[in-house]
């Protein structure tokens, strides 16, 4: 089966008047709703204008606000044999950093042809006036097209169906090329890792539909299912939290979820008065995934809303990456999270460390094998070791777009010959992908600690930045949750810690208070001492577009001194500098 099998399918089984897609365009109640019939004459018409201009194998850039229109042109771009590139889509004035990624997404991809709205495209219009990348590729308006006589060609499972571009969190943003076939076997393992969907089960979603996990965990999966998706802009949730509750409560919604920082503002930003109105009891799989999961946000979150109907089996923290479509482990439908505790080992001088609370990611999605592996030698390390995480599965990309030697490195990857396998059966079986992501398994299910190259060591012990991240922000509600970054120096020849670290802090004397609190905190609990810490207002820290952490733009940029400094100390100098704008 191919994708637009898919759309036929489900075309000729709904109900002509029940739609597959509602958009709340004002993330209240203006309702923008879309049959699966009516997107089936939307691909075909988007489908044949492309291919009146560009052959089967063409690369298209989705430059689209959040809307129905992003569904329309995903399906008519995948419908004609071409390959859909969706993008972030800028702002209304467009900043360097957008213009930048925009640039190098359209020249990597070689785009010929970027879809978009009427309305979109005359706010773009300067911009792409002035960009030679930009201007150089053909835009066309998907909601002014006429239908045409355009008879769709045959469309094979291992055609080339999405460039999903990587956020660009650790390195430039790279193609992940996800076929067909690649699509819709991590769409199945979703499905019944998810308890499944039908026709009367509906999703709700605030997420981007540029981002892996909006587009297929949200938007193609639910259809895949038969059910109903309902969904607002990511703005109109980001604004008013509230509005992704209400949205689950007025629908009666089964699934949903999204990053681990959504729950917490949920926490933070719904109101004792308004959380009484909300009937949450329907909601079943509330999934949390793209980022570490907490289970501090686990607990909040259970704490706040089980007045509302809230159960805490509903929580699926889930595992996965672009370059395995989406989902490669997910905690069991209908059941606790779990919860390991990780105590780190006694220190020299006798005492112990803190327990520090992990979420497990629960064992591998249907039809997907994990192994953990020591990242030097390739050989697989005991059960319950750390090492890097590979996986294989159908679900696994076919590589990076234009990169034949970091795809060799990454997606074929094979287990090294040991002593417990004298023949090398295990070493030829096949290749792996290597994730790059560093955990452990607790029985059979997945543990995450970190990423392999944020490891530091100092003076030969291993510690994962994120220990440091969490333990810190854990002190004090003052400490950004998701907003912090630590990693390593070099002064004069040793390799010392420092942390940037997003506060709430209304004055210098605050943000040194908070900063002597995280030194003394982290020589307690890591027996390492901070070099250096800088504490920056909210929206300091320097994330992609996505949301993710920037650890080599923060890296460079306290290096230069370049971050908007509230406070900040460092080992031999002078402790305190002003705010800096």
């Amino acid at each position: 089966m191919n994708l637009r099998e898919l759309l036929e399918k489900r075309a000729s089984e709904d109900q002509p008047d029940s739609p597959a897609y509602i958009f709340l365009a004002d993330g209240e109640d203006a309702e923008e709703r879309l049959t699966s019939a009516q997107l089936l004459s939307a691909a075909n018409r988007i489908g044949g204008a492309l291919r009146d201009d560009v052959a089967a194998g063409a690369r298209v850039l989705l430059v689209y606000p959040s809307g129905l229109e992003f569904i329309k042109a995903f399906f008519g771009a995948v419908c004609a044999g071409t390959v859909a590139v969706p993008i972030y889509p800028p702002s209304r004035k467009v900043t360097t950093d957008e213009l930048a990624h925009f640039e190098r997404v359209a020249a990597d991809c070689g785009a010929e042809i970027a879809l978009t709205t009427g309305a979109y495209l005359d706010q773009l219009a300067p911009t792409i006036a002035s960009s030679p990348v930009l201007g150089g590729i053909r835009w066309l308006a998907t909601d002014a097209l006429l239908a045409t006589g355009w008879t769709p060609e045959a469309i094979d499972g291992d055609s080339l169906a999405l460039l999903q571009y990587t956020s660009g969190s650790t390195s430039k943003p790279k193609g992940v090329m996800l076929t067909h076939g690649n699509l819709l076997s991590n769409m199945a393992s979703i499905h019944e890792a998810f308890g499944g969907f039908h026709h009367r089960l509906r999703c709700a979603s605030w997420l981007p539909l540029y981002h892996d996990m909006g587009l297929i965990g949200t938007m193609l999966t639910p259809f895949f299912g038969g059910a109903e998706t309902i969904f607002m802009s990511p703005a109109h949730f980001l604004q008013r939290p509230i509005r992704w509750l209400r949205m689950i409560d007025r629908y009666r919604v089964t699934v949903s979820g999204g990053p681990n920082f959504a729950y917490d503002l949920c926490v933070r930003g719904v109101s004792t008065v308004a959380k009484t109105r909300l009937d949450l009891s329907t909601w079943k799989v509330a999934f949390n995934g793209s980022e570490p999961v907490r289970s501090e946000t686990l607990t909040r979150f259970r704490d706040r809303f089980a007045d509302s109907g809230f159960a805490s089996s509903a929580f699926m923290p889930c595992y996965g990456l672009a370059e395995s479509a989406l989902l490669v482990a997910a905690c069991r439908f209908d059941r606790e999270p779990s919860i390991v505790g990780d105590r780190a080992p006694h220190h020299h001088d006798g005492t112990q460390g803190q327990q520090r609370e992990r979420v497990t990611c629960g064992p591998c999605a249907p039809s997907t094998t994990i192994t953990i592996v020591d990242p030097v030698d390739c050989s697989p390390v005991p059960p319950g070791a750390e090492g890097e995480v590979w996986v294989r599965s159908a679900s696994v990309a076919a590589g990076y777009w234009h990169s034949p030697e970091l795809t060799n490195h990454t997606f074929a990857a094979r287990l090294a010959r040991t002593d417990d396998d004298p023949d090398g059966a295990r070493a030829a079986a096949g290749t792996w992908l290597r994730t790059g992501d560093l955990g452990r398994m607790h029985g059979d299910e997945l543990l995450i600690t970190g990423r392999l190259k944020d490891v530091m060591v100092i003076n030969g012990r291993k510690i994962h930045p994120q220990d440091v991240e969490d333990h810190v922000q854990s002190l004090d509600r003052r400490f950004r949750l998701g907003g912090g970054i630590a990693f390593v120096v070099e002064e004069d020849g040793y390799e010392r810690v420092a942390l940037v670290q997003e506060v709430n802090a209304g004055s210098t004397d605050e943000a040194a208070g908070l900063a002597a609190l995280a030194r003394e905190f982290v020589f307690r609990r890591f027996r390492v001492a901070l070099h250096g810490i800088a504490l920056v207002a909210p929206g300091g820290v320097p994330k992609t577009f996505n949301g993710k952490l920037r650890r080599q733009a923060c890296r460079q940029a306290y290096a230069e001194g370049a971050l908007p400094t509230l406070y900040a100390f460092k080992a031999g100098a002078h402790a305190v500098q002003g705010r800096r704008t």
